[in-house]
C-alpha cells in the first residue's frame, strides 16, 4: 500500500467523524479521560507494603495493578479509552497540518495510541514482559510522534499552528529521553528491568518522577495543540459567518 493510499484510507475512515467533531475536541476528550480516570485511581490506594500512593516513588502502572490497586479497573479503562481516542486526535492533527512529515507523525501517533491502550489491556499483573513491551512501545513511539510533529509544525507552508510550538515539542521529547535513559541505561534499580518494582524503593525515585513527568508533559502538549486549533478554527468560522450574506 502506497503512502497516498494509506492517507486516503485515514481520510475515508476518519474524515466524516472529524468533520462532525473537530480534532481539538478529541484532544480535550483524551485529556479529560486520562486525567480523570488515572488520577482518580489513586484514591484509597494501598500498596503491597501497606503504603499509600506517591508520585515520588510509584509507577503509573501500579495504579492499574489488579489485586493491589482496588481502583485498577478505573485506571486501565482510562488508558484504554484515552489511547483509542488519542488515535482520532493524531489523525486529525496530521490531516490538519497536511504535509508529508505530518503524515509520518500521524502514523506513528496511531501506533502510540494503540500501545497506550494495550498498557491498559495488559496491566502489571499480566506476564511482566508483555506489560514492559507495550509500555516501552508507548514511550518510544510517543516520543517519536511528538518529535516528528514538531518538525511538521516547523515545515508548515501556512502556519496553522505557530512554529514556536515546536519548542514545546522539544521539551516534551527531552522529558521522554530523560525517562528512557533512566529506565534502560543508568537509573537506580536499572538491573531490575526498566519498569521493575524494587523491594527497597527510595522515598524519592527519579524514575517514577520522570514517568509522571512524561504523563503530564504529553497531556500538556495535547492541550496546547488543541487550544491552538480551537482558537484558529473559531476565528475561521467567525470569518465565514461575516462573509456569508
Amino acid at each position: 500500500m502506497t503512502s497516498n493510499s494509506r492517507t486516503d484510507l485515514y481520510s475515508k475512515t476518519f474524515g466524516r467523524l472529524l468533520d462532525r467533531v473537530h480534532p481539538e475536541i478529541w484532544g480535550f476528550i483524551t485529556i479529560g479521560i486520562q486525567l480523570t480516570f488515572v488520577l482518580s485511581s489513586r484514591i484509597g490506594y494501598i500498596g503491597t507494603k501497606g503504603e499509600s500512593y506517591s508520585f515520588l516513588n510509584h509507577y503509573i502502572s501500579e495504579l492499574g495493578q489488579v489485586g493491589v490497586s482496588h481502583l485498577a479497573p478505573l485506571c486501565n479503562t482510562g488508558l484504554i479509552l484515552g489511547g483509542f481516542i488519542s488515535v482520532v486526535f493524531v489523525v486529525g492533527l496530521g490531516m490538519y497540518i497536511r504535509n508529508t512529515t505530518a503524515k509520518i507523525a500521524m502514523r506513528v501517533g496511531v501506533f502510540s495510541g494503540i500501545a497506550c491502550s494495550l498498557v491498559g489491556f495488559f496491566p502489571m499483573n499480566t506476564p511482566h514482559h508483555i506489560h514492559t513491551i507495550v509500555a516501552t512501545s508507548f514511550f518510544v513511539s510517543g516520543m517519536l510522534m511528538v518529535a516528528i510533529f514538531s518538525v511538521a509544525i516547523v515545515r508548515q507552508k501556512g502556519a496553522k499552528i505557530p512554529k514556536s510550538f515546536s519548542l514545546a515539542g522539544l521539551v516534551v521529547v527531552g522529558v521522554f529521553i530523560a525517562f528512557l535513559v533512566d529506565a534502560f541505561v543508568s537509573g537506580y534499580g536499572v538491573g531490575h528491568g526498566p519498569l521493575g518494582v524494587i523491594v527497597d524503593r527510595p522515598h524519592i525515585w527519579w524514575r517514577t518522577i520522570l514517568e509522571w513527568s512524561v504523563f503530564f508533559a504529553i497531556i500538556g502538549w495535547i492541550l496546547l495543540i488543541s487550544i491552538c486549533m480551537y482558537i484558529v478554527n473559531r476565528k475561521s468560522s467567525e470569518r465565514m459567518r461575516r462573509i456569508q450574506p
